[in-house]
């Protein structure tokens, strides 16, 4: 259930929302995806501790999950704009924007980028859909029916 993992990664970051004054909303859509739990975690985790980092103080950030045959995860921001260049660096390891606070060392994009891969899910990243700030989406394989190959009776 990427709803109820997303929403554990959330409450573990409590004290970083609550003091850079950040609002976080989640709709409610409940998608369940395929793949290793704990690989899951850390790729939510990457991407949500990246959305709060860099995130303006006292703005919000938007979490929305979708289940449209394939499920969806949408994390956006409020923050300083980056370059056309930049983007396309972002999921590299080791690189983070010139400027950038805090005490990363440039992997949490490229590691969420092979959790991806490994699932056969796709991570995009740029700005917004109304041009600023930041966005990351993963969009996740269908996830397989477990038919056992037996018809039902009738």
């Amino acid at each position: 259930d990427l709803y109820d993992c997303t929403k554990q990664v959330l409450e573990s970051h409590s004290a970083q929302i609550a003091t850079r004054h950040l609002t976080v909303t989640m709709n409610d859509c409940r998608p369940t995806i395929q793949g290793n739990s704990d690989m899951i975690g850390i790729l939510l985790d990457n991407l949500i501790k990246n959305a709060l980092n860099y995130a303006s103080t006292g703005t919000e950030v938007n979490i929305v999950l979708t289940d449209n045959g394939a499920s969806q995860l949408l994390i956006e921001n409020q923050c300083q704009d980056i370059s056309d260049q930049q983007w396309q660096l972002i999921t590299q390891r080791f690189y983070r924007v010139p400027g950038s606070e805090g005490d990363g060392s440039g992997l949490g994009m490229s590691i969420a980028q092979r959790i991806c891969e490994l699932h056969g899910a796709q991570l995009t990243v740029g700005r917004r859909a109304e041009g600023d700030g930041f966005a990351a989406q993963v969009e996740f394989a269908p996830a397989k029916s477990h038919d056992n190959g037996l018809l039902a009776p009738g």
